[in-house]
């Protein structure tokens, strides 16, 4: 408990002073990783309302706001998906999941790309985010494209 408290207080301490010296760009993004049942939820809670409302991001709004936009990804989001299909095509799953899951895939990255290219100066929590998803293919992706590194830009990991 006492690295949690220290890791909230470092974020809030770096997102206060990227503030005050006026930096502005994309959202800091915190994404708890780990298996099932070490307590990803309940820290994510307790972290999320140890940050001031201003800060906060509606992540349930976030995409209902940004829906009558078309997302340009980048080259890299583009072929994390392509790549995170390809994978979920060849999986043993029913059609109606194959449909549901490359939806459910496509909002993460939109949520990804929204916080690194058009919401700027909040702090998101995420459970469930980029690297949660796209474990395999950013592993592989990175090590091989170099490019790739922008969609690691203002990401924070706590793992598990």
């Amino acid at each position: 408990m006492r690295k949690l408290k220290k890791a909230i207080r470092f974020l809030q301490n770096y997102h206060k002073q990227k503030l005050a010296n006026g930096c502005t760009g994309s959202s800091v993004v915190v994404e708890f990783f780990g298996v099932t049942g070490t307590g990803k939820s309940t820290l994510a809670k307790n972290f999320y309302e140890s940050f001031a409302d201003s800060e906060k991001i509606d992540l349930k709004g976030i995409l209902k706001a940004y829906s009558w936009e078309l997302m340009q990804w980048d080259a890299a989001r583009e072929a994390l998906f392509s790549e995170r299909v390809k994978r979920l095509m060849k999986s043993g799953f029913p059609a109606h999941d194959k449909m549901r899951l490359t939806n459910y895939y496509y909002n993460i990255l939109n949520i990804d790309f929204l916080l690194s290219n058009k919401i700027a100066n909040k702090i998101a929590i995420l459970e469930e985010g980029i690297f949660h998803n796209f474990t395999e293919e950013i592993l592989e992706f990175v090590e091989n494209n170099p490019e790739a590194q922008s969609v690691l830009k203002s990401k924070k990991i706590i793992f598990l």
